[in-house]
């Protein structure tokens, strides 16, 4: 089964924080929208309604790793900065 790897589903206990971040920081807002689309775009080429090489494909997932990475450590340093 494929499936979309949106925020709320990566970040399931966090979806309160990455809203006021998003209203709040429009960097955050921007990061959150690139990861979105991109998603959207892995999932559409898995679902065969787009096409792309096996290279593109690697490069969309890795750089879908690398913004859940940066939202990762923003969330991380929310955290620590409300402890």
């Amino acid at each position: 089964m494929i499936e979309h790897h949106t925020l709320a589903h990566d970040f399931p206990h966090r979806h309160a924080l990455i809203e006021r971040l998003q209203s709040e920081d429009a960097g955050f807002q921007r990061l959150c929208d690139e990861y979105r689309q991109v998603d959207d775009e892995i999932f559409r080429i898995e679902q065969r309604l787009d096409a792309a090489s096996d290279h593109d494909m690697t490069e969309m997932k890795l750089r879908r790793v690398h913004l859940k990475d940066q939202i990762a450590a923003r969330l991380e340093h929310e955290d620590e900065k409300e402890t």
